[in-house]
């Protein structure tokens, strides 16, 4: 380990020549109480030699958990089987195409199925869920997958949700990620760029990977939409390309009047404690 990381990312801003959409994410999402690595830019040197700027950051990872989670519980990285497929769809490219006909025929093309990453419960089969179980950072047991599984039920049902969520924990870590605006994620149509997190059959929710923040992706998939448009988005519809009934962790949030206002007024000590000071 390196001072109690057991890994740690070099990043080197791929796609932000500001160098800050990531770092101001991750203090953004902190802020507002969610769950986001630590971060801290720093000069890299190779024996002696000079390798230039980047942003270390945390992996979440088991070191992540034992920092934050006492060493329990079971971490996953869902992602979508078509989003990273290593396979091409055939005379179709980002470069050659608009990025939202690019990712609606990549996706049309191996399949619409999230494979769970859009946290939708789609019945008791683990391999129903590849996208969850065939990303865990800690191995899941059977038993661990089951119990996921019947939280992902109770969340469909949108009753009850205190006894499978974090509540808390969630409406914080949306504030923070629904300022950034970020859709390479599960705001967004590609369901990922987040990590889940359950013990005891409570989930919750950690950020990652934000270079596409800050309205970035959106401005590629919709450019009819002006900066104004963007900014302006609202708080209570921050959903990209996807209907509030597939995004269900999201869902409950604005369905219901006492966890809306929560939001509300988690949104509002951000901006008082963070943003004006």
């Amino acid at each position: 380990t390196y001072y109690g990381l057991d890994k740690m990312k070099l990043a080197n801003m791929y796609n932000d020549p500001s160098y800050m959409r990531d770092y101001l994410s991750y203090r953004i999402i902190g802020e507002a109480g969610g769950y986001a690595p630590l971060a801290s830019y720093v000069w890299v040197e190779i024996n002696g030699e000079d390798f230039g700027l980047y942003l270390a950051v945390e992996e979440i990872d088991k070191s992540w958990i034992s920092r934050t989670q006492n060493d329990k519980g079971k971490l996953y990285k869902p992602d979508p089987p078509w989003v990273d497929s290593s396979n091409k769809v055939p005379g179709l490219t980002l470069k050659d195409a608009k990025a939202l006909e690019y990712f609606l025929t990549k996706r049309a093309y191996f399949g619409d199925d999230d494979a769970g990453a859009d946290l939708l419960y789609s019945g008791e089969n683990p391999e129903s869920y590849s996208a969850i179980f065939d990303n865990a950072v800690v191995k899941a047991k059977e038993d661990d997958q089951l119990r996921l599984i019947q939280s992902l039920k109770v969340l469909k049902e949108q009753k009850n949700l205190s006894s499978v969520l974090n509540t808390g924990e969630v409406i914080r870590y949306f504030v923070g990620h629904n300022f950034t605006m970020n859709y390479d994620s599960y705001t967004g149509i590609t369901a990922h760029n987040y990590y889940l997190y359950e013990e005891n059959g409570m989930l919750s929710m950690a950020a990652w990977d934000y270079n596409d923040g800050f309205g970035l992706l959106i401005s590629a998939l919709h450019p009819e939409l002006t900066m104004t448009d963007i900014v302006n988005w609202g708080i209570d519809t921050p959903l990209c390309d996807v209907e509030l009934s597939q995004r269900p962790m999201w869902e409950w949030i604005v369905e219901n009047d006492d966890y809306l206002q929560e939001y509300h007024a988690a949104m509002e000590e951000l901006l008082g404690k963070y943003f004006k000071s």
